[in-house]
């Protein structure tokens, strides 16, 4: 089967990339989609198609409305993702499609990172840092303790 996929120049994630024991499901038309993911990132997931039937459940650049699911969560996450590639070429256990989540409120971001530190806790490697809100500063200045000066009075002051 032929596949749409990314140009081979170059790996183009902005995160890296977990595996995790999970599964995803969406909904096409009357049919429900329960299928397993093979990894995560905090920006995007692949998830595995068992065969070339389940390749063509999506279409590159197609919206889906899926929920992540793991037996260690007790809630299912919401998430809208496009499909940004389909792999239906080489062995089968590699085929699949990935995705990039999109327009994540906080609420489904943080849950997002919640499963992405759970999968690297079990990878062995160090967990993402969390994406830094841009209008947060990068550093906070604090004032220096234990020295007040002495007209403000203080440990020193008198």
């Amino acid at each position: 089967m032929e596949s749409t996929t990314q140009p081979a120049s170059g790996d183009r994630r902005r995160h890296p990339r977990f595996e995790i024991l999970a599964q995803v499901r969406f909904r096409r038309m009357a049919t429900t989609h329960v299928m397993d993911l093979g990894n995560v990132s905090v920006s995007g997931a692949f998830v595995r198609a068992a065969d070339e039937k389940s390749l063509r459940r999506v279409h590159v650049a197609e919206i889906l409305e899926l929920e992540l699911f793991t037996q260690e969560e007790l809630q299912n996450v919401p998430v809208r993702a496009r499909v940004v590639r389909i792999v239906g070429d080489g062995p089968p256990a590699e085929w699949g499609f990935g995705l990039e989540f999109i327009d994540l409120d906080e609420t489904t971001r943080a849950a997002v990172v919640r499963l992405v530190e759970q999968a690297a806790a079990r990878s062995g490697e160090p967990p993402p840092l969390p994406p830094r809100p841009a209008s947060n500063p990068p550093f906070v200045v604090l004032p220096a303790t234990g020295t007040a000066s002495p007209d403000r009075g203080g440990p020193h002051g008198r």
